[in-house]
């Protein structure tokens, strides 16, 4: 019987472990700005339901790596926004590296497990600061939401 207990004892500590671990897990979620990659992790986009991009889990910018940013209309006849990030001294250059290394390929600017930009690298960006295209107020609104969390 005391044998039974032991093993009682041991099935309970190894199970309710496991759930902790697991409820860690998913409360880890992905934000920030990722380089896509072949085989990496499928991300979907949060206006599409079945658009997605494999990225690298490896974060390249954390939202708390953003020193300010500010939202500024395109033109006046258009509805969209553009959301500019400055990236703070300590990460500038490892972004110039990243932004280099991947001409003409997308980065994932994720927000709670979710695509919401994917602009293509068109050159090094060396001076830390990124502008962003928005036309949906909501992802935009969320997004700065989330900035003044970290900032």
């Amino acid at each position: 019987m005391r044998n039974l207990n032991r093993i009682v004892k041991v099935v309970s500590f190894i199970f309710c472990f496991s759930c902790s671990i697991a409820l860690n897990a998913q409360k880890h979620q992905l934000n920030g700005i990722y380089q896509t990659k072949n085989g990496g992790k499928q991300i979907y986009f949060s206006s599409y339901t079945n658009k997605s991009l494999f990225i690298d889990t490896v974060q390249i910018v954390s939202f708390h790596q953003i020193k300010s940013f500010e939202v500024n209309k395109s033109n006046s006849n258009s509805k969209s926004q553009y959301l500019t990030l400055r990236l703070s001294q300590a990460v500038i250059a490892k972004f110039a590296k990243v932004t280099k290394e991947n001409f003409a390929k997308p980065l994932a600017i994720i927000l709670k497990d979710n695509i919401i930009s994917a602009p293509i690298v068109f050159s090094e960006i060396s001076d830390g600061v990124i502008k962003l295209p928005f036309k949906d107020d909501t992802i935009l609104k969320e997004l700065i939401k989330e900035l003044n969390i970290h900032n």
